[in-house]
């Protein structure tokens, strides 16, 4: 289970200490192009997103979101995920980079969510494991895949301009109407605190901020209002970055301390003061308070420091970027393929994933930093003493203190455990850590789904707790039980199959509550057009339903990408025949693209399988619980048609394009409902399920008949098709078609 733990140290301002120079000891290092990172774009025309590049290709994609202007993307801790707000007060995360560098160049894992409350500023925790997200008033802890803010938990808070976590420590640098100040974040009464910690001063012209290691802190300034910027650190330490006029545009801490700084120095536009407009530099902030430039990079707009510290991406026009390399003092011009022209870049966010240098002061020996006509600052900064007994802060845990156990109003038998060769004791030994007193959360052929308490399970590649970790599963993932239990690590284990495939085992409790629960039905998603076949000139309506995903966005005929709700509907009127697709983004992150095809008679592309045609062997209503089982029916398979391209790429088999046979079905009693054909050559099974969605076999258990099962069976109309395999024209081979509900089959 993951929980945001933060753990205090006493802070020294001797980490400031550290920040010494750009250009640090001299290196043979070979010119590093990896990387990559994410960036704000604005346009005249089309406003603000956000954008990726990767350093290497010069390939740069963009999430197609309309992104909040003047805030920067934020990185979880890992790099898995990218969070941002958007300009409608939402927000969103991007769950890796598939599409961004490909095809058009549009992220495909974005999420975006559009709360009640208006979302100022979003941030991480220092573990990755909470998002917090700032409203008018409160900040928010909730998971990435939180759906909605129902769960989430609070703190009071007034940071109308944004706020920034430190990264080691449980504290909060809060920008207000016009004071930062700093907060510190705990736990009482298992809600979450914050109190304030100390003020770092009034700027009503606040430009930039950035968070660096072991409490610093850095804020800059417009120089219109008679000041430029400061550093502080955790104890409350302040001290001016320079004495002299600079209007700062970005600041970035290294992981070592050391400071970077895009400024203008010069009043290059000739209005007589510093402001947006005059020309950058970059300079470096050190120990002894001297700001001191580095040649080459005039400019300088937007600053990102690589995960390790050794490279500074400097952002010196609206589509500038160069790649500074602080063990070699060189800058190399990055060639970027934008998307569009006319984008200006500013805010870049480094992706992590490399092992940051130790932070520890830079040498002071190397290439030397132009000072001259850059007086140092007046005001040092003094260091504090360190203590020797580090502080002991409440260690922040956010879950619920009681949770509420699974109600049963009829305890369930425990049931005897099928032979299997997987490791782990028998049921009823050395499971001392689980819940429920001899009582079963779920059996094997559930559906189940993860609880509120069991947020971060695992799923590992056999039970035990130091077997391999295939992923965590948030809050509402879905799986089928497919084997156990048996115990192990003192836990008791299930083997389940993921929505997307993916098999795994996981346990099912703690002492204290189930993390797994049985559920009435698996989530469904409908997408059908009404009529599926229309004359030229027609029009059709494409109609959509679903239950239990966290998002759904309209593709379209793959133009679009339109967020909308989960029941909906669009006209359409193509002039040849179309598939339109939906993306629908499941509980447990992963995407499915449901789609439905308008066939346009003489269009051209009507060679698609059409369920509302009249199936050929007739068709049935079928109760729960129906008598005989099996119900079964002599169909002819085979067709004309390819069931890969008429159907879906999954499916296989020569059909026809009208089902060969249709069941209408209702109850919601049933575990299972089997199709099954029996005949003397190859065949597959194409149906169309209630939800719109095509489910195909072709062999199973090893032979040559196929067989669709559907756990938990939706009511509704199931269209099916039997085909033989031969791919295309020629064989018809008669068999049977067996419709049951039994788990073994005929």
């Amino acid at each position: 289970m993951q929980h945001l733990r933060y753990v205090l140290p006493v802070l020294a301002l001797v980490a400031l200490l550290g920040v010494v120079s750009l250009l640090p000891q001299q290196s043979t290092h070979a010119q590093d192009l990896s990387g990559v990172v994410a960036f704000v774009g604005t346009s005249a025309t089309t406003g603000s997103d956000i954008y990726i590049l990767d350093i290497g290709s010069g390939q740069v994609g963009q999430l197609g979101v309309e992104a909040r202007e003047g805030k920067r993307p934020v990185w979880q801790p890992s790099g898995e995920w990218l969070a941002f707000t958007t300009a409608d007060g939402g927000y969103g995360v991007l769950n890796g980079l598939d599409g961004c560098f490909s095809g058009a160049r549009v992220c495909e894992d974005v999420t975006t969510f559009s709360p009640d409350e208006n979302i100022v500023d979003v941030a991480w925790s220092p573990d990755g494991a909470w998002l917090l997200l700032l409203t008018a008033d409160e900040i928010k802890l909730v998971s990435p895949l939180a759906t909605s803010l129902d769960f989430a938990l609070s703190a009071a808070a007034d940071c109308p301009g944004g706020f920034e976590l430190y990264g080691e420590e449980a504290y909060v640098l809060c920008l207000g109407a016009d004071e930062v100040s700093v907060m510190e974040m705990g736990m009482a009464n298992n809600q979450v605190t914050l109190t304030p910690h100390y003020t770092l001063g009034t700027f009503p012209e606040l430009t930039a901020l950035a968070i660096g290691p072991l409490g610093a802190s850095a804020v800059g300034t417009q120089e219109t209002v008679g000041d430029s910027g400061h550093v502080a650190d955790i104890t409350g330490a302040v001290s001016r970055i320079a004495s002299i006029q600079i209007h700062i545009y970005d600041l970035a801490y290294a992981p070592d301390g050391t400071l970077a700084v895009a400024g203008a120095t010069a009043d290059s536009t000739g209005d007589g003061t510093l402001r947006d407009g005059d020309l950058a530099e970059l300079y470096q902030y050190d120990a002894t308070g001297t700001l001191g430039q580095v040649q080459g990079l005039t400019g300088a707009r937007g600053l990102a420091w690589s995960p390790s510290g050794d490279r500074l991406l400097v952002i010196t026009g609206e589509q500038e970027f160069k790649l500074y390399t602080a063990a070699t003092g060189s800058a190399t011009a990055l060639t970027v393929s934008m998307p569009a022209p006319g984008v200006a870049a500013a805010l870049p966010a480094w992706k992590p994933g490399e092992a940051p240098l130790p932070m520890v002061p830079a040498a002071t020996q190397g290439v030397p930093v132009a000072t001259q006509g850059v007086p140092a600052a007046t005001q040092g900064v003094a260091a504090v003493p360190p203590t020797a007994e580090p502080l002991v802060y409440p260690t922040f845990t956010p879950r619920p203190a009681q949770p509420t156990a699974r109600p049963t109003s009829t305890p369930r038998p425990t049931i005897t455990p099928r032979p299997s060769a997987t490791p782990g004791s028998p049921m009823g030994t050395g499971c001392q850590y689980s819940y429920g007193n001899g009582t079963l959360p779920v059996e094997i052929g559930d559906t189940a789904e993860v609880t509120d308490w069991g947020v971060g399970l695992r799923l590992r590649a056999a039970p035990g707790l130091n077997e391999r970790q295939i992923r965590e599963l948030p809050r509402g993932a879905r799986m089928t039980i497919l084997d156990g239990p048996v115990c192990s690590s003192g836990y008791r284990w299930w083997e389940v199959r993921l929505d997307d495939g993916t098999v795994g085992w996981l346990g099912d409790s703690d002492q204290v509550g189930w993390w797994i629960e049985s559920v009435s039905s698996p989530y469904y998603v409908q997408f059908r057009a009404n009529p599926s076949t229309i004359q030229p000139g027609g029009c059709a309506t494409l109609e959509w339903s679903m239950e239990g995903i966290q998002q759904v966005y309209y593709l379209g005929d793959g133009s679009l990408n339109e967020g909308v709700t989960g029941y909906g509907s669009r006209s359409v009127c193509p002039s040849t025949t179309t598939t339109y697709q939906l993306r629908v983004v499941h509980q447990d992150g992963s995407t499915t693209y449901p789609s439905a095809t308008v066939i346009v008679s003489g269009g051209g592309g009507g060679d698609r399988l059409d369920y509302t045609l009249p199936a050929a062997h007739g068709s049935v209503s079928l109760a729960a619980g129906f008598l005989p089982d099996p119900y079964q029916v002599q169909v002819t398979a085979g067709g004309s048609l390819n069931a890969e391209f008429a159907a879906d790429f999954s499916c296989r088999g020569g059909v026809e394009r009208a089902p060969d046979f249709e069941l209408r079905y209702t109850g919601d009693i049933a575990q299972r409902l089997r199709f099954y054909f029996e005949s003397p050559g190859d065949t597959t099974l194409v149906i169309n399920g209630p939800s719109g969605g095509w489910y195909c076999n072709d062999d199973y258990g090893g032979s040559l008949s196929p067989m669709v099962e559907f756990l938990d069976p939706r009511e509704g109309t199931y269209d099916i098709w039997v085909g033989t395999y031969a791919s295309s024209g020629g064989d018809y081979i008669t068999g049977t078609l067996n419709i049951t509900e039994r788990s073994s089959l005929p």
